[in-house]
């Protein structure tokens, strides 16, 4: 069997408290490589890495919202983290929700080191900012050593926008590739999330060139009506292996010169 490399991807939403029994089960059954978390407290991501035995974790500070603890982005997972680095991708105070940063980590997997950016992009009623954050994320990976992977919670589900931004550079849609046109919900609306299903999506795991996509599953382990009183989100878990050197996909486009 080719070795694959599974990535998770779940929005928190960490200000309301996490319950850490119910979402660490979840990242340890998941048996994910990489999990991406957003609107996560620190302690709340060292209490997940801990209970799901995963001993890497890097969190990294996005804003205060006073007067909860600091909320921010945060990776986990069982291998180790040879560097990361923060950004920040839209400047806002300190305590400003609408600040956006972008925190990019290099893992060594064993299928070799992979660069994760971990995103939560600008919300719905900020198009144009969100396609600006996508370009200087994908800025911000031009001089990543190896396949970068754009993970996380992009507040976009079309192909349009942001998404389109990166489909241009030549990144894929791990959700996409394998359902097409399946809408594949990871987020509820505003109102009772009890008893309906998730409504629009918003969480994207997006896969460089070079490698194909085995699987993509939106709140795997669980009932919904668990996963709706855990977070206004659904995890979202793709797994990936690399592609045949005979692959013709085309490589990526520069930002910069289009090429």
């Amino acid at each position: 069997m080719t070795p694959s490399l599974t990535i998770l991807t779940w929005n928190l939403n960490g200000s309301t408290g996490v319950d850490v029994d119910g979402v660490a089960g979840v990242l340890h059954a998941s048996c994910a490589d990489v999990v991406v978390l957003q609107e996560v407290q620190r302690r709340q991501a060292h209490a997940l890495a801990a209970r799901a035995e995963m001993p890497t974790v890097r969190w990294a500070f996005k804003h205060w919202p006073v007067p909860r603890p600091s909320e921010g982005l945060a990776v986990l997972g069982p291998h180790p983290i040879e560097r990361s680095r923060t950004t920040t991708i839209t400047p806002g105070a300190p305590w400003s929700w609408r600040r956006r940063i972008l925190l990019v980590v290099r893992v060594d997997t064993p299928l070799g080191p992979i660069t994760v950016a971990d995103a939560h992009l600008s919300p719905h009623d900020a198009g144009r900012r969100r396609e600006a954050e996508a370009r200087q994320v994908l800025a911000e990976l031009e001089s990543s050593d190896g396949p970068a992977f754009v993970v996380g919670d992009l507040n976009d589900g079309s192909a349009d926008g942001s998404i389109g931004v990166f489909l241009g550079a030549g990144y894929e849609d791990g959700w996409t590739v394998v359902h097409g046109d399946e809408p594949g919900p990871t987020n509820w609306t505003h109102g009772d999330r009890r008893g309906r299903p998730p409504t629009q999506r918003l969480d994207h795991v997006l896969v460089p060139p070079g490698w194909d996509v085995v699987s993509a599953t939106v709140g795997p382990g669980a009932p919904i009506d668990s996963f709706a009183s855990w977070s206004d989100h659904l995890p979202l878990v793709v797994t990936v292996r690399r592609a045949p050197r005979s692959s013709t996909r085309a490589p990526f486009r520069s930002i910069r010169t289009g090429r």
